[in-house]
């Protein structure tokens, strides 16, 4: 569904004011703050792993081990993140939303002045 300019205009600056960003990462609860460090965690588990266990694999000369144990790491890192997801919780989406409204009053700034 498309939503209207002005709609669009009213609410990146409602997010924008809401300043979420002055608040220290440390006065989030602890399950929160897990959470996050696990959806963080998987993205390196998933993306980072399987490349230097391949790089292993291809030095010692054994490609198809390197293969199987990197589609492990990926297949884990999965796991991994939908525990960081359901630990953060629905309160946690609320950042993801006021950095995307920030970003875009930060790249079109003529266009959301008010």
């Amino acid at each position: 569904m498309f939503m209207p300019s002005n709609k669009f205009k009213k609410w990146v600056n409602e997010e924008v004011a809401k300043k979420l960003d002055q608040d220290g990462f440390l006065s989030l609860p602890l399950k929160m703050r897990i959470g996050i460090f696990m959806m963080l965690g998987s993205c390196i588990i998933g993306y980072g792993f399987p490349m230097v266990l391949m790089i292993i694999a291809g030095v010692n000369h054994q490609l198809s081990s390197g293969l199987f144990q990197g589609s492990i790491a990926y297949g884990v890192s999965w796991i991994v993140g939908a525990v960081g997801l359901t630990l953060a919780g629905r309160d946690c989406i609320k950042y993801p939303i006021y950095f995307f409204a920030k970003f875009m009053k930060k790249v079109f700034p003529n266009y959301f002045l008010e």
